[in-house]
């Protein structure tokens, strides 16, 4: 950890505090929302595994793309966006 910003590999994988922070807050109003709005409402339990497979998935994305924009190449963004969209 170099700065105290980030966490290492724990349930959130490795991230920014303030990002877990701005994510958490943006799904407990949607949360909020979909109550109020539809009458459904999610278990607290659901809306943390929602937080935690978006942030892998967000992650996942910036692994991708990143390193290919810091070099760049368009060819290699290329690639690296349609491994992301298309791997398995």
């Amino acid at each position: 950890m170099e700065d105290g910003s980030r966490m290492e590999n724990g349930y959130f994988g490795t991230i920014k505090w303030s990002d877990i922070a701005l994510i958490t807050s943006w799904a407990i109003w949607n949360d909020r929302n979909t109550e109020f709005h539809e009458g459904v409402r999610r278990n607290p339990q659901q809306t943390v595994e929602f937080i935690r497979a978006f942030i892998l998935e967000f992650q996942r994305c910036q692994e991708a793309v990143i390193p290919v924009v810091q070099i760049g190449h368009k060819e290699k963004l290329d690639e690296a966006v349609h491994k992301s969209l298309f791997s398995t």
